[in-house]
């Protein structure tokens, strides 16, 4: 009688445990299903965003074909191939062409930097686009002529107007994270007639060797040296791990532009 008891107690036990595995089981599949469902929706918003601001280049590109910079001497910026000066001082967190979880593959580049640096033009041009755009937030477009334009999304806020002539390196926007970035950064993207060319390409190359104090960061320098030498600290590489034990530490970059020192 004992022993049957016994007996009847384990195998209740094991029910019990069979369908709290089940339910496990079960909630997994649910989540995964929220997961795929969440995924799926946002990248069909991804798409969506993508679409509508091709669909802007487009049009803004019918718009301007007709349009030059026959009024300066300027060089042409396709002859400026790999001489440009990145935007903003900042690390490149996401590359041209890479592609994350659930979203599609990029179009340009996300530069991280802090709150309200100032984003400069890459070359002379016109203000072609400055509005917001789902996806980009503030967004700054810049017609160079000869079916070039330079990108410039997620700003606090936009120095020009639709119309208006920049001169390269000239301040356009401040970074923010408008249009739904939980950091602060740039999207910043180039396109030849429409169609999307990686910026690393375009802008400066670096040369190793050169340095800057941890400090001079903190205090606002690199950016006034950024717009100075044009370089990006895309590739930056601390000794001691991503944040610096004290002011002390300094931070190696992959290089510097040559000339204009």
């Amino acid at each position: 009688r004992r022993a049957q008891l016994e007996l009847q107690s384990r195998e209740l036990a094991e029910q019990e445990l069979q369908k709290i595995n089940l339910l496990q089981r079960k909630a997994v599949v649910e989540n995964l299903n929220l997961e795929m469902r969440d995924n799926s929706e946002r990248l069909a918003g991804l798409i969506k965003d993508q679409e509508q601001l091709q669909g802007l280049l487009n049009q803004l590109q019918t718009e301007h074909v007709t349009k030059s910079l026959e009024q300066t001497q300027t060089q042409p910026i396709s002859e400026l191939k790999g001489k440009l000066r990145w935007p903003v001082a900042g690390r490149v967190t996401s590359a041209f062409g890479s592609r994350g979880e659930g979203e599609l593959k990029r179009d340009g580049v996300i530069i991280t930097a802090p709150l309200g640096y100032e984003v400069r033009a890459i070359h002379r041009g016109r203000v072609a686009f400055a509005d917001w755009l789902r996806g980009f937030g503030l967004l700054l477009i810049i017609d160079h002529g000869g079916g070039y334009m330079s990108l410039y999304g997620h700003n606090q806020s936009l120095f020009r107007e639709t119309g208006e002539w920049v001169e390269a390196g000239e301040p356009v926007a401040l970074v923010g994270n408008s249009g739904g970035r939980s950091e602060y950064g740039v999207y910043f993207g180039i396109r030849i007639d429409g169609n999307p060319v990686n910026p690393k390409g375009w802008c400066r190359r670096l040369e190793p060797g050169n340095r800057v104090s941890w400090q001079s960061l903190l205090n606002g320098e690199l950016e006034n040296m950024s717009n100075r030498f044009g370089f990006s600290i895309e590739d930056v590489e601390l000794p001691l791990g991503d944040t610096p034990p004290s002011p002390a530490v300094s931070m190696v970059w992959k290089g510097i532009v040559a000339g204009n020192g």
